[in-house]
């Protein structure tokens, strides 16, 4: 499954021919799409409850905290490919203990990330 973009919106594009637009400029949106993903390169193994939301988070491009939300820069909303790329680390993040920071399991997890085709027309 690939991630097409297009305008204001990301076509996610799977195996079977099947395609599902991601609108993502809205918190509602962001939350779909957490949803979808987390079916479709996390086998749904990720926690439902997740906030996910646009928000400040300074420098940074997004923010995990704990594993309740997820906080994306505000100023992505206009740059949907860029904030699905953001959604899909902090998910990575959510998946795995806290202390794991940017270490080996979480780089493995990026690369897992790739090889599924998670980032295919939006890197």
């Amino acid at each position: 499954m690939g991630i097409r973009v297009r305008q204001s919106a990301c076509r996610a594009a799977s195996s079977k021919g099947r395609q599902k637009l991601f609108y993502v400029k809205t918190n509602r949106a962001l939350q779909h799409a957490y949803k979808e993903l987390n079916k479709v390169f996390f086998n749904g193994k990720l926690p439902n409850d997740v906030d996910v939301r646009y928000g400040k988070v300074g420098r940074d491009l997004g923010w995990t905290i704990g594993n309740h939300w997820i906080i994306i820069k505000s100023q992505l909303k206009t740059w949907p490919s860029i904030a699905l790329q953001v959604l899909m680390h902090e998910m990575v993040h959510v998946s795995l203990p806290k202390s794991s920071g940017h270490g080996k399991a979480f780089q493995k997890g990026m690369l897992r990330l790739a090889r599924m085709g998670a980032f295919r027309f939006i890197w």
